[in-house]
């Protein structure tokens, strides 16, 4: 089914990604840009592209959820997929621009100008995720079996934790909203 305002949606947040990338071909510069923003996005939009992708398209899961959730079916329609799946691909190109370009890091400029330089915390959030969703899959798999959907809802929920969290990390970390609604959960 059709939802106008859903379409509308898509096309606005697609408006926010565009002037970005084109900037930075015009200038052949990634200037001003954030390595340590693009990560958290990066890896929060990966999270949100994968959540909405199992919830949307897989039948195992969906009712696994309903199970879980009185029979209430997942909320999440395709232009939320279309939306994460369009924005980890427009942030995993304005990375690539930094690369192509040089001259980006989380502390303004690359030593080299060639690499994307991140800061510690960064870098050990990253990881920390990277091993989270391995470790988790590789349990699944060696004790439930890959196609166990009941078993996979834990590691939706992480990926929704995922996302919430980068957007946290992105807006200032615990001096933001974001250590509010931390508490409050």
């Amino acid at each position: 089914m059709f939802n106008p305002t859903a379409a509308a949606y898509a096309a606005a947040a697609h408006t926010t990604f565009t002037p970005q990338v084109i900037q930075n071909a015009q200038r052949k510069s990634v200037a001003g840009l954030s390595a340590d923003y693009l990560v958290y996005s990066m890896l929060g939009y990966a999270a949100y592209t994968a959540y909405t992708a199992a919830l949307h398209f897989n039948p195992g899961v969906q009712a696994a959820y309903m199970a879980a959730h009185a029979g209430s079916p997942p909320d999440v329609q395709l232009t939320d997929f279309l939306f994460a799946g369009h924005a980890l691909l427009a942030t995993m190109y304005t990375i690539y621009q930094c690369v192509l370009y040089g001259g980006n890091s989380s502390s303004g400029s690359s030593s080299d100008g060639s690499s994307l330089e991140t800061s510690k915390l960064t870098n050990l959030t990253a990881a920390a995720v990277f091993a989270a969703v391995v470790a988790y899959s590789g349990h699944i798999g060696s004790t439930c079996g890959m196609d166990d959907c009941d078993a996979w809802l834990p590691m939706l929920y992480l990926l929704g934790f995922v996302k919430v969290g980068t957007v946290c990390g992105e807006a200032g970390g615990p001096g933001s909203n974001c250590a509010a609604v931390a508490s409050a959960g």
